[in-house]
Parts: C-alpha cells; structure tokens; sequence
C-alpha cells in the first residue's frame, strides 16, 4: 500500500510539473541512503559515534532492545 502511494506522488509531481525526474531519483536515493545509516546492518555507524560521545551521560545511553 505504502509503495502505491509513493508511486502515486512520485507520478503526480512529475505531471504537475512540481519536481524533475532527477528530482524524484535524488529523493529516491537519499531515502535509501539515510535509511541505511540509521538501520543499517548491524551496529549503524551513528549509533558507534554517539555511544562515545553523548552516550556517556548516564540519562543519554541508548539501551539496547
């Protein structure tokens, strides 16, 4: 369902002339990129800088699930 709708914006912004397709493909491929960072395989390369530096204040550690 959610990959109709983004096909259905992707469609209309190209029809009404809002975006260019290079615009549609940037969006596409930051999408992918920063949803990477933050899921990542694994340990996701923000969450290893943050564990040390803000993740040494107690209130601010990120526990693990």
């Amino acid at each position: 369902m959610v990959l109709i709708y983004a096909g259905a914006v992707m469609v209309s912004r190209l029809l009404l002339q809002v975006h260019w397709l290079s615009d549609i493909i940037g969006g596409i491929i930051v999408g992918l990129w920063s949803s990477y960072v933050t899921e990542g395989l694994g340990r996701p390369a923000w969450r290893l800088i943050y564990d040390e530096t803000l993740g040494r204040v107690p209130f601010l550690r990120i526990k693990a699930h």
